[in-house]
């Protein structure tokens, strides 16, 4: 009998310590897994490049409310993000000491977003919730609702507001360590350098050369002699572009997704004069234009006779930048453009001037004098963009050959 005692005793004893010890170590073990760096941080959002989180007015008064803005690398545009226990956050403006906050507490949707006096109230602690890809939410302790830029415009003076969550970009910040920020900063010197070494690269080659090179993260670009060149292929990236807006305008069906594909992975030549003739010249040069591709124009189908199809560098640029940033019509047309870049098969330009193992996602365009690439690289410090864009070459083996080296000289300047 007394064994018996000892026995449902100790099983007892395990229990209590298996409830009251294990939760609690599994509890602090999975916050310290979620936890967020403390640090002083710029908040960039999603919703165009440069634009971050800024006090408005610099203002260090409270109840100045938070809005979008260019960064100016301003005291007002830095916080501080510091642990206040159980997961949540203080964030407090660099500039005025003074803490992000929910005017009143409030939990509506639209509560305005200000900086107010450090309290130890809910309304001035916040969770940050990764969303994945380096994106967080930045979310309300009272309510749960993430911080959102009112409209999902990027205009400069744009205010933050509390909204209910919806996964748009609008809601999604990224956290960039001013001490990253600096280097960042200071690889502008390094652009500057790219800049000089691609300019004489470019000096060396015959014909007539236009490149335009941007880091992701920072904004900061470098290009030259940016005008229309012969687009050749390149124009493929417009044409599925204007597909995917006639079928979100509900002018075709979307039963042409293979086509789009072999158009961009095979750079298909059939495959794009039929979705030109599905979806109208007209209209596609008006898709052109509404997104403010200003020197890019489709004249004539593939291969055809007639004056020839033109884009520029930048042109290029954004609308590879509205692919990365899921912008490219729609997110799903975003989604599938990028599919269809990475499983690109013509790599012997840009993405052949990278480490292998280096994802990169591309399209080229060749004519007789003709050899261009627009290509996004993903390198270690985050994705950038370049475009190598020559027209007039007098041996295009040649041209391939230096699009390639200086896609080299521009991984080993800011991609690794």
């Amino acid at each position: 009998m007394t064994h018996s005692i000892k026995k449902i005793l100790t099983l007892i004893l395990v229990f209590i310590l298996t409830v009251s010890v294990y939760p609690a170590t599994a509890a602090a073990a999975e916050r310290n897994a979620a936890a967020f760096p403390e640090g002083t941080y710029v908040i960039v959002s999603a919703l165009g490049k440069n634009k971050v989180l800024t006090v408005e007015k610099s203002s260090k008064e409270k109840r100045a409310r938070l809005i979008l803005s260019t960064n100016k690398n301003t005291k007002f545009q830095t916080f501080k993000v510091k642990s206040a226990g159980k997961g949540l956050y203080t964030i407090t403006c660099t500039g005025s000491s003074m803490n992000v906050d929910v005017q009143g507490g409030s939990s509506a949707d639209r509560a305005r977003i200000q900086q107010f006096t450090p309290n130890s109230s809910k309304a001035q602690k916040w969770a940050i919730k990764s969303c994945g890809s380096g994106w967080y939410n930045i979310c309300s302790s009272i309510s749960g609702k993430p911080i959102d830029i009112k409209g999902g415009k990027s205009a400069d003076g744009t205010p933050a507001q509390l909204f209910k969550a919806n996964k748009g970009n609008a809601q999604k910040f990224r956290f960039v360590k001013v001490e990253s920020l600096k280097k960042s900063n200071a690889s502008g010197n390094g652009l500057a350098a790219l800049k000089k070494s691609l300019d004489a690269r470019a000096g060396k080659e015959s014909g007539i050369w236009s490149y335009c090179v941007v880091q992701t993260s920072s904004g900061k670009a470098i290009s030259l002699n940016d005008r229309k060149m012969t687009a050749a292929s390149l124009i493929k990236l417009y044409v599925a572009g204007a597909y995917y807006q006639a079928v979100r305008d509900g002018r075709i069906k979307n039963d042409y997704e293979n086509t789009v594909r072999n158009m961009i992975v095979y750079s298909d030549n059939e495959a794009c004069n039929k979705l030109i003739d599905l979806v109208g010249m007209k209209n596609i040069n008006q898709f052109i234009q509404n997104k403010g591709f200003s020197k890019t124009r489709l004249n004539r189908k593939m291969l055809a006779k007639g004056e020839e199809n033109y884009t520029s560098a930048k042109d290029c640029d954004r609308l590879l930048q509205a692919v990365l940033n899921g912008k490219f019509v729609s997110s799903g047309a975003s989604a599938s453009m990028l599919k269809y870049l990475k499983a690109q098969t013509r790599t012997g330009k840009i993405p052949a001037g990278v480490p292998s193992g280096v994802k990169t996602a591309n399209k080229t365009g060749e004519l007789a004098y003709t050899e261009n690439d627009a290509a996004i690289v993903w390198g270690k410090k985050g994705p950038y963009i370049i475009v190598m864009l020559s027209d007039q070459v007098g041996a295009p083996g040649r041209a391939r050959t230096a699009i390639t080296n200086m896609s080299k000289m521009t991984y080993e300047a800011i991609g690794r």
